[in-house]
């Protein structure tokens, strides 16, 4: 929806779905759940404020425009995998 808002084409564009279904790749590894299972909602919520503050910074010095879009997504993977566990 927001790519169809701000009008935004082309063939980085176009690879948005494919990035955000190999996201998808990366949930089945994801305990937070368990952890929530178990009421101990400090680890997860941790992790996940690490995870904010250490993406930030490289957020801000390799995403200047909105042709930096796909370089967003990618950025998530690496965090993402981090938090797992």
């Amino acid at each position: 929806m927001f790519v169809a808002a701000t009008g935004l084409r082309g063939p980085r564009i176009e690879q948005l779905p494919i990035l955000s279904a190999i996201a998808l790749l990366f949930k089945p590894f994801d305990l937070t759940w368990l952890l929530q299972a178990h009421e101990r909602m400090a680890p997860a919520a941790v992790a996940e404020v690490l995870v904010k503050i250490l993406s930030l910074p490289a957020l801000v010095l390799l995403v200047h425009e909105p042709a930096d879009v796909t370089r967003y997504v990618w950025l998530a993977y690496p965090f993402q995998v981090g938090s797992i566990g």
